[in-house]
């Protein structure tokens, strides 16, 4: 009985090994095929066989030309009424178009905390780096000194009060 099953089979197999990617992906098919034709010849429904579902072909594709992932995510499709009035009104929304609405509401409002949460930290990072540098500032303003420039600045000091004259420089004909 086995024997003319794999030649009816052959073509079906070689058709879904040219359309999946890994060979995971096609020993998952295979065996779903050969377990339904099983099941067809000998009219058993046994619960213990048990098999992977199969992959949707043509997903990485699409997510690799920015698509979703099914056809079936987002896109006009899905988006639009399915129908409207003569008069031009949209009819009324799905309950899987309000569904997939008020999703990417939450998703907006997730983006929006996020971006808020993102500035916020950008911000507080921004005053820790002001906040270290003034200490550090602080810290070398008193920081001990060599004792000669210790002694520069207390002259400098003394003469604050006075006014010194500067000594005029010559002006040298060219």
């Amino acid at each position: 009985m086995a024997a003319p099953m794999v030649p009816r089979l052959l073509p079906r197999v070689s058709h879904f090994y040219r359309q999946h990617a890994s060979r995971e992906q096609f020993v998952s098919t295979c065996r779903s095929i050969l377990a339904n034709h099983w099941m067809d010849s000998f009219g058993s429904h046994d619960t213990s066989l048990h098999t992977s579902a199969i992959c949707q072909a043509g997903g990485k594709w699409r997510q690799q030309q920015g698509l979703p992932r099914a056809g079936t995510e987002y896109g006009p499709l899905t988006d639009t009424p399915d129908w409207s009035y003569a008069d031009g009104r949209p009819g009324p929304p799905s309950k899987g178009a309000l569904k997939r609405k008020d999703q990417q509401r939450e998703l907006a409002i997730r983006i929006d905390q996020l971006a808020e949460e993102v500035l916020s930290g950008k911000e507080r990072y921004r005053l820790s780096l002001k906040a270290l540098e003034e200490k550090e500032l602080d810290r070398q303003s008193r920081q001990l000194k060599p004792k000669s420039i210790a002694a520069s600045d207390h002259k400098r000091s003394h003469f604050r009060g006075k006014k010194v004259k500067k000594p005029v420089q010559e002006i040298q004909d060219v």
